[in-house]
């Protein structure tokens, strides 16, 4: 394929990616696809000149070049101008990390989180309000089995987010030191 063409290809999917019309969903050994409109219409009304097939073929082999850049691996299969392509336009150097995180952590790694506020009522007269406290939902990526539940109360909310805060400003205080 002509270097004109695969950049139509990558504008398409950069356009996408940006709109959020579709998403990589990065693992260990692999990554997924996942598109929120119907790509093979969406690529004949870009075109005649284009396919759904080429189009497969082409975002699977920028994800490659993704997660190869992530890893540190050696980009020598491609070509120097769709490497440069990825990295100028498609990637910045903080989501090339976290892809970097996903694909390699030995542990499992967090898909979603989930919260949701809870009501505390007295046993007594259910119409009295005793307290709060947050259902706090931590998914797994690898295991549907990995999802946990905690209840927190106000308390240990507080002292989970200053944890988190205290994190976050030792990995921001790292990034800048090295």
């Amino acid at each position: 394929m002509n270097r004109e063409k695969y950049t139509e290809y990558f504008n398409i999917i950069k356009d996408l990616y940006i709109k959020k019309d579709i998403s990589i969903e990065w693992y260990r050994h692999h990554f997924r696809f996942h598109s929120k409109i119907d790509l093979n219409n969406h690529i004949k009304s870009q075109g005649d000149h284009l396919n759904p097939d080429e189009f497969e073929m082409i975002i699977a082999e920028i994800a490659t070049i993704i997660r190869d850049i992530a890893l540190g691996n050696r980009l020598d299969d491609y070509e120097d101008w769709k490497v440069s392509l990825v990295k100028e336009n498609l990637v910045t150097d903080e989501e090339l990390i976290h892809i970097n995180i996903l694909s390699t952590s030995s542990v499992e790694t967090l898909k979603n989180v989930n919260q949701e506020i809870m009501t505390k009522r007295s046993e007594a007269n259910i119409n009295e309000t005793i307290g709060y406290s947050l259902l706090l939902t931590l998914e797994g990526r690898e295991k549907a089995a990995n999802t946990v539940n905690f209840e927190l109360s106000k308390k240990q909310l507080v002292k989970l987010i200053e944890t988190l805060n205290e994190s976050l400003s030792n990995i921001e205080k790292l990034e800048k030191k090295y």
